[in-house]
């Protein structure tokens, strides 16, 4: 313990007699010492690389989005078809309008074309009767086209065929 305390004693000795160091050799012999750094310069650099780390995510995100967002947009086919006007119009014909509540058909002494015509102009869909000499009067409610055709063929004896 003695052989400690004369050794730091010396080392004082050595390095602190005036004159024999100044100010500015004993700091740059200080900061050359392996194992010693600056305290600021680790302090930046985590700075920096952390403001870095946080852009590259802001910019991440934010594509993420975007692209998320352009998504829902339709895009156009390269390979486009075109309906003939002959195919669009039987396709017109061929569909079936439905609504979803009950419709009131009105007839007060109609003939039955009259009737079906205006059955078929409702729901779209082309209707022939077999008899048409014969009048409608009432109402009749419907919630669908095949409804509809029922109840005129059960109130007139007749039958009716979609087209």
């Amino acid at each position: 313990m003695k052989k400690n305390k004369e050794d730091e004693l010396q080392f004082v000795v050595d390095h602190y007699k005036t004159g024999h160091k100044n100010v500015d050799n004993a700091w740059k012999e200080f900061k050359g010492m392996s194992g010693i750094t600056q305290p600021g310069s680790r302090k930046r650099l985590l700075v920096a690389a952390s403001i870095a780390f946080a852009a590259v995510m802001a910019v991440a995100a934010t594509m993420f989005v975007v692209r998320s967002f352009d998504n829902g947009s339709p895009k156009s086919s390269p390979n486009t078809e075109r309906a003939l006007p002959d195919t669009v119009s039987k396709a017109k014909t061929d569909t079936v309008k439905t609504k979803k509540g009950p419709v009131v058909f009105h007839f007060d002494h109609t003939p039955v074309n009259a009737a079906i015509r205006k059955v078929s102009d409702y729901y779209g869909v082309g209707l022939t009767a077999s008899d048409t000499t014969k009048m409608v009067t009432g109402e009749i409610e419907a919630h669908d086209v095949n409804e509809a055709i029922d109840m005129l063929e059960a109130t007139l004896g007749i039958e009716i065929t979609k087209r």
